[in-house]
Formats: structure tokens, sequence, C-alpha cells
């Protein structure tokens, strides 16, 4: 995240808020918020413009983000709204700190 303040244009912006809103139409679903949530997180990595960054990521895919039903699975429906929740936070932290160029703070969003 650190690189892709460094380096981001306005097209990444717009890819990147754009996966974001993604997530939040297919939130109710969690196989396709997780795809939505690699989207997001390979939009991320291309605005390194590091090519490494991309294969990384499209390599880890949703083992990056494995579906939530996957570990919320005998959890009531308010857990996973809580998730999506705290998910949707962490992940408009992290592109407010892109949009602003704001390295260390993108950096810290991420870990």
């Amino acid at each position: 995240a650190a690189f892709a303040a460094a380096r981001r244009t306005t097209e990444d912006i717009a890819t990147m808020r754009g996966a974001l809103r993604h997530m939040a139409d297919v939130s109710e679903d969690p196989v396709a918020a997780a795809a939505a949530d690699v989207e997001f997180h390979l939009a991320i990595a291309r605005a390194t413009r590091n090519d490494y960054f991309v294969r990384l990521i499209d390599f880890l895919g949703l083992r990056l983000v494995p579906p939530r039903n996957l570990y919320l699975r005998d959890q009531p429906a308010e857990a996973h709204q809580a998730y999506v929740a705290k998910v949707r936070g962490e992940h408009e932290a992290i592109l407010d700190a892109i949009v602003r160029m704001e390295v260390s703070r993108a950096r810290q969003a991420a870990w």
C-alpha cells in the first residue's frame, strides 16, 4: 500500500474505488465479496507499478482473502455483518491514505 500511495494515478484510484463499491454491492454473498476483495488488492498491487506485487496477489487470489463463510460458518448473521463493516472500514482507511499519497499511513493501514 505504501508503494501504491507513492505511485498511484487517478485511474488507479478509480479502479480501487470501483472494487470497494463492488465489495459493498455483493457483501451479502461471501464468495463474491471475497472475489471483489481480491480485485481491490490487485488494484493496489497494480498501482505500485511493480509486476512482482501484481503477480504475487494474482497468485494468492482467494488464498489471500478467503470467503468469510469458511471461518464464520457457524456464526450468526450479526457476526458476518460486523466482519463486513470491519473489513470495509479497514479498506477505506487504506484507500484514503493512498488517495492522499500518505505513504506511512498507507503502510500502517495495510498492516
